[in-house]
């Protein structure tokens, strides 16, 4: 389950380095701003990424379609011996689509090294560690490159000041009410709204949309949520603490991973426009 225990929320005596969360382990809780409502919390996971090999006789092919399946792939999953530690796990393909390795997601803090093998022949899989990155570490020199890479991405991309972030979510995350229909799109964040005040947190907020999205084949519905901040630095604030981090539901405690990235508000707004 995509699920942070509650019991993790705790307040700590530590403060993040923009001051605006408080650190309990790998979980950052909002410092109380006077708000009764409860606000979403960022989980900061230890990423390992592994390589899976066929042993022992068995398939390479065949276990790429395993992995193809969510069920099948959580089996194997649970033959780690860090398997309860494991939130979330994101799936790594080579070229020809097929999947390589895995992206697990982990709320521990136990060592790895990279070439560590966890090999089970009964099975006929072996999984190898290809990459590790924490993602609690703030000033890490992995950290503060994707940040940098983040930003050099984004001045290509727009002409105009990162003035903005915008991240994807789930709908129902943003808006409970299941059945739920926009009169319009975009529409505004509402004012009173959890996730309002959670980017409110960074600096003021000057525009906050919730664009509705829509794709073939299905699924559970998603929205873009783009917040344009009155100071660029409080933008930059933003995406220092949400970049390849995970964000919490305050009502359910599921977590999903920021996919996030720092924009222009206008020139942004009008590339979702031309999608509708």
């Amino acid at each position: 389950a995509q699920v942070v225990s509650p019991s993790a929320m705790a307040d700590s005596g530590r403060v993040d380095p923009t001051g605006v969360f408080h650190v309990n382990d790998r979980v950052r809780v909002p410092i109380a701003q006077g708000s009764s409502i409860a606000l979403p919390k960022i989980f900061t996971p230890l990423l390992v990424t592994v390589k899976l090999n066929a042993v022992n006789g068995h398939d390479q092919a065949n276990l790429s379609k395993r992995l193809t399946v969510a069920p099948s792939r959580r089996e194997l999953i649970k033959l780690l011996p860090f398997a309860s530690e494991v939130k979330h796990d994101v799936t790594c393909r080579g070229m020809d689509g097929a999947i390589v390795a895995l992206r697990l997601v982990l709320s521990t803090d136990r060592e790895f090294k990279t070439g560590e093998e966890f090999s089970y022949p009964d099975q006929g899989v072996a999984f190898q560690v290809a990459a590790v990155e924490d993602s609690k570490q703030d000033y890490s020199p992995h950290r503060q490159k994707a940040l940098a890479e983040l930003n050099r991405n984004s001045q290509a991309r727009f002409k105009g000041d990162l003035d903005a972030v915008t991240i994807s979510l789930l709908q129902s995350w943003v808006i409970p009410k299941s059945d739920f229909i926009p009169t319009k799109n975009p529409i505004a964040l509402f004012a009173g709204s959890a996730w309002k005040a959670f980017f409110s947190l960074f600096g003021q907020v000057t525009a906050a949309d919730i664009h509705f999205l829509t794709f073939k084949g299905g699924g559970e519905k998603q929205v873009q949520l783009t917040v344009q901040y009155a100071r660029i630095d409080d933008a930059k604030k933003c995406a220092s603490v949400l970049h390849n981090r995970y964000v919490v539901n305050p009502m359910t405690m599921n977590i999903a991973m920021c996919v996030f990235f720092l924009v222009n508000y206008t020139a942004f707004k009008a590339e979702l426009d031309q999608l509708d």
